[in-house]
């Protein structure tokens, strides 16, 4: 098989205060193929968007990256120099950041930011990056993009503005897009037409994305693969139909069981998951996420679970009774097997 194109192994991320020091992101591990799309979620402080600016290696003091390697086509970003780290970002891997509005220089036009984006990473003249920058702002979505581009960031709505940081993550034409909560801070049309923006992008570049979210019908129309976050782990992955269709660890199934559906009963309530996440220091012991679940077994307390393969590769749980729920699911779906 081919090198992944993004290879995490047992990354680990250490903050020290006066208590001591604490690992709010613990062991996580996951490939990301070259063109694939993987939605990361979970509750707030379930370690998405640590583990993100862990691969940016954008992790300042107090806090560390305590163990684990991430390779990008095989080499390991881990032991590359400040100055070779800050080619590969925004180079071979470009973010788009929540606010756009805070993503921008408030006091530079777009033209100069974009500019500066694209000389960052190509030897071109100014005129040449004024024009691939026009170029990028139309294929971004931006109208009449030769005349906005001397507009400063303000000027925007946040939607168009969530285009114009799209278009400058795309400078250098980088193999990987981490869209950390991209459109949260958007409208529902909006969001549709960012979402349709991200899939299109990465179809005709052959670009994986890593699409972090809490919104779970944002994850389910753009990505492939979903990935659950809780207690700074990775608790289960898998194909996305097959997550929303039959979701097999518990946290999984209460997330989704708390999303408002449009083919729901109009008078069914919308399920909240008791309690609150832990706070990262403080996890529970055995399986974090046991003090707010309804299936839990005194096993669950005492033990942290296995990770238990749940059909293709790369695609587990980690739950003491995944086997079971798996065992479960696949007599009361015989006439959809599992792959």
């Amino acid at each position: 098989m081919s090198v992944p194109l993004l290879s995490v192994r047992g990354l680990s991320v250490a903050f020290r205060d006066r208590r001591g020091e604490t690992l709010p992101l613990r062991e996580v591990s996951f490939d990301l193929r070259a063109g694939q799309r993987l939605a990361l979620v979970g509750e707030s402080g379930s370690g998405k968007s640590l583990t993100a600016f862990a691969i940016m290696r954008l992790i300042r003091p107090p806090g560390r990256i305590a163990s684990g390697e991430i390779l990008l086509e095989g080499r390991d970003l881990l032991g590359l120099s400040a100055r070779q780290m800050a080619a590969v970002r925004g180079g071979e891997i470009a973010m788009i950041y929540q606010n756009p509005l805070s993503a921008m220089n408030p006091v530079q036009t777009i033209a100069h930011q974009l500019v500066e984006a694209i000389r960052r990473h190509s030897a071109v003249s100014k005129d040449a990056a004024r024009r691939r920058a026009i170029d990028l702002l139309g294929e971004a979505g931006v109208p009449d993009a030769a005349s906005r581009i001397g507009s400063y960031p303000h000027q925007f709505s946040g939607g168009m503005l969530q285009r114009v940081v799209i278009a400058m993550a795309l400078a250098a034409d980088p193999k990987l897009l981490i869209a950390d909560e991209a459109t949260t801070a958007l409208d529902v049309t909006t969001q549709a037409r960012i979402v349709d923006l991200l899939a299109r992008i990465v179809d005709d570049r052959g670009a994986a994305i890593m699409f972090i979210t809490h919104d779970l019908g944002v994850a389910a129309a753009l990505c492939d693969d979903v990935q659950v976050m809780y207690a700074g782990r990775i608790v289960e992955r898998a194909e996305a139909r097959r997550f929303y269709e039959h979701p097999i660890h518990p946290y999984s199934e209460a997330l989704l069981e708390a999303v408002c559906r449009l083919d729901a009963e109009p008078d069914r309530r919308l399920t909240a998951i008791p309690g609150n996440p832990p706070l990262a220091g403080a996890f529970p012991s055995g399986c974090a996420f046991h003090p707010r679940c309804p299936h839990a077994v005194p096993i669950c307390a005492e033990q942290a679970p296995p990770r238990v393969p749940t059909g293709g590769p790369g695609w587990f749980a980690e739950c003491h009774l995944g086997r079971e729920r798996l065992d479960g699911l696949t007599l009361a779906d015989a006439k959809e097997p599992l792959p």
